[in-house]
């Protein structure tokens, strides 16, 4: 996926109809069954936006900022499904495993959470997964994101 250098969204002042934006972030919710926050991470555009354009929010967009739509026009189907084959490496997703359970998830939350075997999961806490999936990494930032656990920074994606 190529992400063309673009400003902080609080940097743009142009706005455009949210409708379309909103349809095409809950396409990709819907067919590639991920959590909205996930397709934020990957859009690089704030949890806020996608959350109500997802629907999530207690009302819905009118408009959205130019470089956010850009943003989100960028992440296709095949991006989404490209992380689940693309390994990188799990110091980072074992880091938020950790913090997941130390907040009073169980595994089988975590595995859930993640998207990943329990026997997966528990290799994660346990520091002996060297790598995990791009996807993995992603849902266990958006998991912690979504409990207010504190994130550590890190590349959105490795290509």
């Amino acid at each position: 996926m190529i992400r063309p250098d673009l400003p902080p969204s609080t940097a743009s002042t142009a706005w455009v109809d949210a409708r379309y934006f909103s349809l095409h972030v809950r396409s990709l919710v819907h067919e590639c069954r991920v959590p909205w926050r996930v397709v934020a991470l990957l859009a690089h555009v704030p949890s806020q936006t996608v959350r109500r354009l997802a629907g999530q929010g207690d009302r819905p967009l009118s408009r959205i900022r130019v470089i956010d739509a850009m943003r989100i026009l960028t992440v296709s189907v095949d991006d989404v499904e490209a992380t689940r084959d693309r390994i990188v490496p799990a110091g980072s997703t074992q880091a938020r495993t950790l913090a997941l359970r130390n907040s009073g998830c169980g595994v089988e939350d975590i595995a859930d959470m993640l998207d990943v075997t329990i026997p997966q999961a528990h290799r994660l806490l346990n520091g002996e997964a060297d790598v995990c999936t791009e996807m993995t990494r992603l849902r266990a930032r958006a998991a912690c994101e979504a409990r207010g656990l504190v994130s550590t920074a890190e590349p959105i994606t490795t290509s």
